[in-house]
């Protein structure tokens, strides 16, 4: 608690928690747990010793396998390269009486056309929002006119097959939708 106080933090835990998870650490995922009478805590012997990777059932991954596969059709430019290889690493190492690979592979997602993104303009804005960094952005407001502003993201989301940000607009002075594919340049500021 004192530490908590003085950090500004909320970890403080009760002795009986602490009592359970070094019994599930010991018991359960067999973590190479000793200890320490001069020290009074415990430690983990083997340096090297990672926490086991949590299996899914074969329906569990076959199911988060479906839906990376549909998604594909509609995630950000920037994100899609991350998605297929994560993808192929669960198919990799699922088993194979889990998941009929042939089946995934056969999904077929009919949508309408989705807007093209640029996808360096995709990169930028994807981390101007995790990172909570204003952005200075070239926005096509006709086919003839552009406007540049300053804007913070707080939200991405997809409505029709088309990505829109909702943006705090520092020349507007409030908030803004805009159309991801209209940004014609985009630049991330250190201001967040």
């Amino acid at each position: 608690k004192e530490i908590d106080n003085l950090q500004g933090t909320n970890l403080a835990v009760c002795t009986k928690t602490i009592k359970r998870d070094i019994e599930y650490l010991k018991n359960t995922i067999a973590a190479p747990l000793e200890y320490d009478r001069s020290e009074h805590g415990y430690f983990l012997y083997m340096r090297d010793w990672t926490f086991p990777e949590l299996a899914l059932s074969g329906n569990e991954l076959f199911a988060e396998l479906f839906t990376k596969r549909i998604s594909m059709q509609s995630v950000l430019p920037s994100l899609k390269e991350h998605l297929e290889t994560g993808l192929d690493i669960q198919m990799t190492v699922g088993s194979t009486q889990d998941i009929n690979v042939s089946a995934l592979n056969s999904v077929i997602c009919a949508t309408t056309k989705t807007v093209e993104l640029d996808n360096k303009i995709s990169d930028l804005i994807t981390d101007a929002w995790k990172n909570c960094l204003t952005l200075e952005v070239t926005y096509a407001k006709s086919k003839s006119e552009t406007s540049n502003r300053r804007i913070d993201i707080h939200a991405l989301f997809l409505s029709d097959k088309v990505w829109y940000c909702r943006a705090y607009c520092h020349e507007r002075r409030g908030w803004r939708n805009f159309s991801l594919h209209k940004f014609r340049s985009a630049q991330t500021t250190s201001d967040k």
